[in-house]
């Protein structure tokens, strides 16, 4: 529903759809949406993206392993964890691949 109210305050005033943190495009497809009727298309839905492959029993192991630091798993040099890292460490206890769209960008 915020769609709806972004959309209207923004079709009366002009305003840049920047300003709301949108582009103009969203806001020419909630208009038409909002026009036809479809109120229930505007609604929230839930996050997009991939599930995490991690279920809740590995995911407090890996809590626990990132509670102990980066040293213990060999980076001692540097204690800090950075998302690479914490991708191979998955990867390592884990056997499962992660990549990430920042990686590729590099």
């Amino acid at each position: 529903m915020r769609a709806a109210r972004l959309s209207r305050k923004a079709w009366k005033s002009r305003a840049s759809p920047g300003s709301y943190g949108v582009s103009e495009k969203s806001v020419y497809q909630w208009r038409r949406t909002w026009r036809r009727g479809e109120r229930e298309a505007l609604r929230s839905r839930d996050p997009s993206g991939y599930d995490c492959r991690l279920d809740p029993h590995l995911q407090t192991k890996l809590a626990a392993w990132l509670d102990e630091g980066s040293a213990e798993p060999g980076w001692v040099d540097d204690q800090v964890w950075t998302a690479a890292r914490v991708r191979m460490l998955i990867g390592r206890k884990f056997h499962i691949s992660h990549s990430d769209a920042s990686d590729q960008a590099r």
